[in-house]
This record gives C-alpha cells, structure tokens and sequence, in this order.
C-alpha cells in the first residue's frame, strides 16, 4: 500500500511530465520551421532570371540616362555659347552648373587625350559611343 505523500508524488511527477510534454509541443508548433522557409522554393528560384535582367536592363537605363545628360551638357554650351543665355538668370545658370558637374568628370579624360580640332571638341561623342559600348558590355555580363 502506498502512502498519500508517495501517491501525491507520483501524481507531481507525472502533471509535471505532462506539462513539460505539452509546453514543449507548443514551442516546437511556434519554432518549427519548414524547410521552404529557409531554403528557395522553385517559385522562387524560378523568377532569378527575370530578376537578373532587370538589373541588366537597369544599368542599361542608367547609362543611357547618362549618355542623355551628356548630350543635354552639350546642347545647353552650343545655346549657351551663341547668346541664349538670359543675363542674370539663376535658373539657367543653375542648369548649365548641374550638367557640367555631372559631365565633366568623364569628358576631362576625353579632352586631355583628343585634342580639339579648332572650334569642334570631339571628346563628347567618343565619350558617348564609348559609354553606349561599355554600358552594352556591362549589361550583357551580368544577364551572362
């Protein structure tokens, strides 16, 4: 026969397993992590290419943004040097700073290897094919 503190014990113990039992099923139904939320699904894996080539077709884009912005520095000097100029405007002047600073870090290069040839600097369009080549070149590696 056993005694009422040893039935009480035997009882602890086992509510106690039973709790433990339970407490840990429900950390293991909170932290369980499936496999496909850790690793790529074939959904997933299967929009990379199309993620690759937007990132192609981007750079492409930010070359020939500024393949443009070159060819606006340009237009803007050639209107700017016959006179278009409106005296003491801020806003053209404004303009023609923003469309140097952003041109004329990869036109110096140009200039101080191609001579000008009297009044026609040849450097912008150099630069230009030059940029549309290397942003081509650019593109193609990373689409592989």
């Amino acid at each position: 026969m056993e005694t009422f503190a040893g039935v009480i014990a035997a009882r602890l113990r086992e509510r106690s397993r039973d709790l433990s039992q339970r407490w840990l099923e429900r950390l293991n139904d909170i932290l369980t992590v499936e496999p496909n939320d850790i690793f790529p699904t074939d959904d997933l894996l299967d929009h990379i290419p199309q993620l690759i080539e937007q990132i192609a077709d981007y750079v492409q884009a930010l070359f020939r943004v500024y393949v443009l912005i070159l060819i606006a520095y340009i237009v803007a000097n050639l209107f700017f040097g016959f006179g278009g100029r409106i005296p003491y405007s801020g806003w053209s002047r404004a303009i023609l700073d923003f469309l140097r600073e952003v041109s004329e870090p990869v036109l110096a290069p140009f200039r101080r290897v191609i001579p000008p040839l009297g009044p026609l600097d040849l450097s912008p369009m150099i630069a230009i094919i030059l940029l549309g080549i290397v942003g081509n070149v650019i593109a193609n590696l990373i689409r592989g």
